[in-house]
C-alpha cells in the first residue's frame, strides 16, 4: 500500500530504490534475526515522509467530511483534528478508526487525547474521563509543544523553567536541568562555544511554540521572548539586564545570518 502511494510523487526507479533498502532491512532481537513487512524503518530520516504521504488519504477523507485544512495539523503518525461540537468530535473519532482499520495501522486510543478547550473563566469538566474510548486530558504533548486549555505555551514554558506541582512542591525544568548540570563545564569554556551549546540544547526547546504563533496576544509572545532571552543570557554568563546590542555583540553574525535588526525576532 505505501509503494503504491509512492507512485504519485516518485518515479518508478526512486521507488524501486526504496523497495530494494526495505528488502534489506533486518531487524535483530538476540540471536534472532527477521525481515519486517509492516511499518516504517524507525529512525529513518526519510520515515517520516513515507508516512506522511501514506496517511495523507486520512486528511483529504476528513476535509471530505468538512473539516477546513486549517482544522488539521499532521506530521508522520502526530494529528491534531480541531473539532467545535462532540458531535463532530465523534464523527473524527469515527473516521479516524475506519481509515487506521483499512490502512492496517494500529490505533492505541490510550495514547491520544481529547483536549477541552474552554472559554475564559470556566475549567474542563470531563477530564478523567473517556468519549468514545478516548481519554479526556487536562494537557497534551504535541510535537514537543506541551499544550493545555488555554493554548498561550505557558504549560510549555513551566516545563522548561519548573513550576509547582499540586502539592505544591516545586518541579525543576529542563532548562534548571541543563543548567545544573553543565554549570561545571560553562565556566572553563570560551563565550563561542557556550552560543553553540545554546543553539543546540536550549533554542529547540522553544521552537514548537511557532505552533502557537496565531494564538498568543502580544503580551504572551514579549514574555516567551523575555524567557528566551534569559536562557540565551544564563549561557553566555551574562547578567538579566545586559542590552540586546551586547548580547548580539557575542554572536558571529557569519554561522547565525543575523542581524542586529531582526535578532530579536529570529532569536
Amino acid at each position: 500500500m505505501l509503494f503504491e502511494s509512492l507512485t504519485k510523487v516518485l518515479n518508478p526507479d526512486e521507488i524501486q530504490l526504496i523497495k530494494a533498502v526495505y528488502s534489506r532491512t533486518v531487524v535483530s532481537l538476540g540471536n534472532e534475526k527477521f525481515l519486517p513487512n509492516v511499518g516504517v524503518a524507525q529512525g529513518s530520516g526519510i520515515s517520516p515522509c513515507l508516512f506522511n504521504i501514506y496517511a495523507e488519504l486520512l486528511l483529504v477523507e476528513l476535509q471530505m467530511n468538512g473539516w477546513r485544512i486549517d482544522d488539521l495539523l499532521g506530521f508522520a503518525d502526530d494529528y491534531i483534528i480541531l473539532c467545535l461540537t462532540k458531535g463532530m468530535l465523534r464523527k473524527a473519532i469515527e473516521a479516524v478508526r475506519d481509515w487506521c482499520s483499512r490502512a492496517n495501522i494500529k490505533l492505541n486510543l490510550e495514547k491520544s487525547g481529547i483536549l477541552e478547550i474552554v472559554p475564559k473563566g470556566l475549567s474542563q469538566s470531563f477530564v478523567g474521563n473517556k468519549f468514545e474510548g478516548v481519554p479526556v486530558v487536562s494537557e497534551y504533548k504535541y510535537l514537543g509543544l506541551v499544550l493545555d486549555n488555554k493554548v498561550n505555551g505557558s504549560k510549555h514554558t513551566d516545563k522548561l523553567f519548573g513550576f509547582r506541582d499540586e502539592n505544591g512542591k516545586k518541579q525543576r525544568g529542563k532548562i534548571k536541568f541543563l543548567k545544573y548540570n553543565l554549570s561545571p563545564l560553562l565556566k572553563d569554556i570560551s563565550v563561542d562555544y557556550r552560543v553553540n551549546l545554546w543553539q543546540i540544547l536550549v533554542r529547540p526547546l522553544f521552537l514548537p511554540l511557532a505552533l502557537l504563533k496565531n494564538f498568543l496576544c502580544k503580551s504572551t509572545a514579549e514574555e516567551i521572548k523575555r524567557k528566551l532571552q534569559k536562557s540565551l543570557k544564563w549561557f553566555l554568563g551574562l547578567a538579566r539586564n545586559t542590552p540586546d546590542e551586547v548580547v548580539f555583540s557575542l554572536f558571529n553574525p557569519i554561522h547565525t545570518g543575523w542581524s542586529y535588526r531582526d535578532f530579536t525576532q529570529k532569536i
